[in-house]
Parts: C-alpha cells; structure tokens; sequence
C-alpha cells in the first residue's frame, strides 16, 4: 500500500514538474522560439532544395534551370522574403511549447541530419512521383472527361460561356 502511495506522489510530482517547466504562450515567447528554432535549421540548404524542387518543374537536364532558380531567388522571392514568411508561419500555427520542442530537436544531432537529408528526399520523391502522375493522369483521362461531362450535365451555369 504505501509502495504505491510512493508511485502515485512520484507520477504527480512528475507531472506537475513537466507544466512547470511549461513555456507560457505569449507572442515574445513564440517570437524567440521560432527564431531559435528558425536558427537549428540549415535555411540555406532547405532554401536551395525549395529552388531546386522548383526547378525541377522544369524538362529534365535543361539548360533553363540554373537560369530559373537565379530569376526566382533575384527577382521574384528572394531568401530573406521565404525567411520571413517562414517566420510568420511558425509564429502563427506553433505555441512556444511546440517551438521550443521543434528548435531542441532541430539542434540536436539527430534533427540536423534529417535536415540535411530532406531536400534530397524531397527531391527523389518528385522525381519518382512526377512521371506516376502523368502516366497515370493519360491512363484516366477518360475518367475525368466522363465526370467533368457528368457535373456539367448537372450544373449548366458552370459551363465556360463560348466566347464571342
């Protein structure tokens, strides 16, 4: 009986310890947590895997794509304008506990390996899922000619109006 006296203190001190040791969840605090958390990450290589992904959209081996990925990080959304957004977003959808949790593993060994690994993933998953996608979207044209012409059976005023 007092055994487990003993284990039940133990469990509530143990659980009191871990709320008190609880981030409270105030902008300031969500601020410096996603920018330690923000700071864990290799934003350079995840920027250049970002760009690469984007230029992968482009034909195989063009020549383009150098050409692409420096018109997009010069003239359209340079680093600085995905850091910020990126912070923004953390900020927004993560409590202080979350990025707090996030920059810890992030930092550790572990984290920072899995970060350099995603861009390649990423990267190698695009380009097996790229032509699956196509090959399978001629297979099942067909399909959606046949729905596409169902709803609009169904919903005339959807139809393009011809133009004049």
């Amino acid at each position: 009986e007092m055994k487990k006296i003993k284990y039940i203190l133990l469990c509530v001190a143990d659980c009191a310890s871990s709320h008190a040791f609880a981030l409270d969840d105030t902008m300031h605090n969500r601020e410096r947590e996603a920018t330690r958390y923000e700071n864990s990450l290799d934003m350079k290589s995840l920027l250049n895997g970002m760009y690469s992904a984007m230029a992968n959209q482009m034909p195989k081996d063009s020549p383009l794509n150098g050409v692409m990925v420096q018109f997009i990080r010069e003239e359209v959304m340079s680093d600085n304008d995905l850091r910020q957004i990126v912070h923004q977003m953390n900020v927004k959808n993560f409590t202080a506990n979350e990025l707090e949790a996030l920059a810890n593993f992030y930092g550790s060994p572990e984290g920072m390996s899995i970060t350099q690994k995603t861009p390649q993933i990423m990267s190698a998953v695009m380009q097996e899922v790229q032509p699956l996608m196509q090959q399978r979207m001629r297979d099942k044209m067909p399909i959606l000619k046949q729905r596409i012409k169902a709803y609009l059976d169904e919903h005339p005023e959807a139809k393009p109006s011809a133009s004049k």
